[in-house]
């Protein structure tokens, strides 16, 4: 710490605290100096005392107990002080006194003593050398002092002693032994005060920096226990809370309940408005929950939009009444960037029982929450024993997909985008099937929900990228370095930059040019943040590597937002093109994003084609390519490498459509619609 911040931190202390430490410094220097005379005082009784020897040793009984109540005096206040260093700068000047004294006394021993003989007059000089090389030995710091006070004592008594003049000279000696022995306390007084003083002002800094330092490490504390955004208790304070509650109960013989809860529609609102926005609605969430909470109860984030209460000494019927009023504090819509949006709450509850683990509470809570989402959402639903099975399903089909995923069983399947006009291949998108061990193929839309939802997304999308990559490679033989094969990117997995990033990436590894891939990305990861994602964008197209937007017309998004982003394909979804011969609004959505396409010179394909007539309609309004049913739905690799290379079988006239096939093309691998799981 520097000088200055050091003055500061004294300066900012209490100053009732700084006058007491002063005070109490005073005293006890000023109880050294009022001890000076008595012990001067004690000496002088014993010289001029001519009673027995036991008085007079009294007398110096006592001169040592008032110089000892001195010095505890100055212990108590180092003790106060609680610092070392000081302490032992104040027992050094203590020592300073005390050998002094010792020194400036020695006289009076002579006196007292009054030698009658040689051999006594030789023992008060031993006795006298003996105090001044302890006096020389312990004063190594202040030796000036010493010399200065002590010597000219010194020298006066060995004058005395070789004089023989013991009566004449005793008043004078008397005096002059008081004078040095105040001198010294006086001396010593400065060093011991400047001391004392010096101790102040350090234990006014060191309280300074331990305030600063413990309100330092609350608020460390409080950041690793809480959740950053909502102020509510993080992951972890969560869980030792409930393990205490759950152990409390089981001891006491009562009951906790765990109430788990998730935001309905949070993620479209996080997806269309933006995090920033998302961020805004979970503070309001937090609110909201809070108004819910009684004095006992503990309300956690555990991260994105779910929450946990943990509710001691409540039955069931209370904590279903508790979760019923949370879910009507979300009845009202909330106010989110300048939009009123209706987010609701599902809440699974879970009470605890003897025997029952933390870890099991909270996993009853989630499986009640399960079925509360998968029941219409906007529920309280209140664990039994039977959904106990519903979660250990889940749980298996969760696995299975892991294994899956790293057994490789997903595979990459082709539908062509086809030149409306020509009505040959220019361009292919992969999607993605589950071909399970026993041969049977799973479509996506039983699947991919549960992938989303466990946070499997990102590595399903890399599977297929890495496989449309190769099939590429395999195609270059048939199509012209012009030809794309689109891939699929899941939005809120990761940022947009870190997905084209990785994209990137892969393909340099594989050595696969980025003018054969390209990437479809939805409305919602444009919307959330259309800076970042307009930056990531212009570094895409830099690259040469295309970036379609998907579903154009379901979002939030606005075609002038749309017309701002340097993407180099739209996408028509295929409820507009379904609709758009006999609805007006879907009509124009097709034509306006058409009209945009042409006007920013962008790939516009039109997906859901399945009619003729909307072939036609499609191919009026200026789509660059047609994506559906028509032509054929997603097929294997193989089989739209026999078409590249041969020729599309609806090229084919003398069929009608939804049999215009090669004759020597084997039947397409039957999907199942139905869950594949036990």
């Amino acid at each position: 710490m520097a000088d200055g911040d050091a003055r500061a931190a004294v300066a900012a202390a209490d100053d009732g605290t700084r006058r007491e430490l002063v005070r109490r410094a005073s005293v006890s220097t000023r109880t050294l100096i009022a001890i000076g005379p008595l012990a001067c005082l004690t000496l002088v009784l014993v010289i001029n005392d001519d009673s027995d020897a036991w008085v007079r040793v009294v007398y110096v009984v006592a001169d040592v107990i008032a110089t000892a109540l001195a010095m505890y005096s100055l212990s108590l206040l180092v003790r106060a002080l609680s610092r070392p260093r000081v302490a032992y700068r104040v027992q050094e000047a203590t020592a300073v006194v005390l050998l002094c004294f010792v020194s400036t006394a020695w006289p009076a021993a002579f006196l007292v003593l009054r030698p009658d003989n040689e051999y006594e007059v030789y023992l008060v000089v031993v006795f006298a050398v003996t105090a001044a090389a302890l006096s020389l030995a312990g004063t190594a710091g202040h030796r000036p002092y010493f010399l200065a006070l002590v010597l000219p004592s010194m020298g006066g008594t060995i004058a005395i002693i070789l004089s023989g003049r013991y009566s004449d000279v005793l008043p004078t000696s008397i005096a002059l032994m008081g004078v040095l022995f105040l001198g010294i306390l006086y001396v010593a007084w400065r060093q011991i005060h400047r001391t004392l003083l010096e101790a102040v002002g350090g234990r006014l800094v060191e309280e300074a920096l331990t305030e600063e330092l413990s309100a330092a490490n609350a608020r460390l504390v409080h950041r690793a226990t809480h959740d950053d955004l909502t102020g509510l208790a993080n992951r972890a304070l969560f869980r030792d809370v409930l393990d205490q509650r759950v152990a409390t109960a089981q001891a006491g013989g009562t009951e906790v309940a765990l109430l788990y809860l998730d935001l309905d529609r949070f993620k479209v609102v996080n997806d269309s408005l933006g995090h920033a926005e998302g961020d805004a609605l979970l503070q309001a969430a937090a609110e909201r929950l809070r108004r819910c909470v009684r004095g006992d109860d503990l309300l956690a984030r555990l991260g994105g939009d779910e929450f946990t209460l943990v509710a001691p000494g409540v039955d069931s019927d209370i904590a279903l009444t508790l979760a019923e009023r949370i879910r009507a504090q979300f009845e009202p819509p909330f106010v989110v960037g300048g939009y009123r949006t209706v987010v609701n709450v599902s809440v699974g509850v879970a009470m605890s029982s003897p025997g029952l683990s933390s870890q099991d509470l909270m996993r009853y809570a989630d499986a009640a929450l399960y079925v509360a989402k998968d029941g219409g959402r906007n529920r309280v639903v209140l664990f039994d024993r039977g959904m106990e099975e519903a979660l250990s399903s889940r749980l298996e089909r969760e696995t299975e997909l892991r294994d899956a995923l790293e057994a490789r069983q997903f595979e990459a399947w082709y539908q062509p985008l086809v030149d409306p006009r020509t009505r040959r291949i220019v361009g292919a998108e992969a999607l993605a099937r589950w071909r399970r061990p026993d041969g049977e193929v799973v479509a996506p839309g039983l699947f991919l929900p549960l992938m989303a939802e466990v946070g499997l997304t990102t590595e399903l999308d890399e599977e297929i990228a890495r496989q449309a990559r190769a099939w590429r490679h395999e195609a270059a033989s048939w199509v012209g370095d012009g030809f794309r094969v689109f891939t699929n990117v899941s939005a809120g997995q990761l940022p947009l930059e870190a997905i084209i990033e990785l994209h990137v990436d892969a393909a340099e590894h594989d050595r696969t040019p980025l003018g054969w891939i390209g990437l479809e990305i939805t409305e919602q990861a444009v919307v959330a943040d259309p800076a970042a994602a307009s930056h990531a964008l212009a570094v895409a197209r830099e690259q040469g590597l295309a970036v379609a937007l998907d579903d154009v017309g379901t979002g939030y998004s606005s075609l002038s937002l749309i017309r701002s982003l340097p993407v180099d394909g739209l996408k028509i979804d295929g409820t507009f093109v379904h609709g758009m011969l006999h609805d007006t609004t879907d009509a124009a959505v097709v034509a306006s994003v058409a009209a945009l396409g042409r006007r920013l010179g962008l790939h516009v394909t039109a997906e859901g084609v399945e009619t003729e007539p909307q072939l036609t309609a499609v191919t009026a309004e200026g789509v660059s390519s047609a994506q559906g049913f028509l032509f054929s739905p997603p097929v294997e690799g193989s089989e739209l490498l026999a078409w590249l290379r041969d020729g599309a079988p609806w090229l084919d006239h003398t069929l009608p459509p939804s049999r215009r096939r090669a004759a020597d093309t084997t039947p397409p691998t039957p999907i199942t619609d139905e869950l594949p799981f036990a």
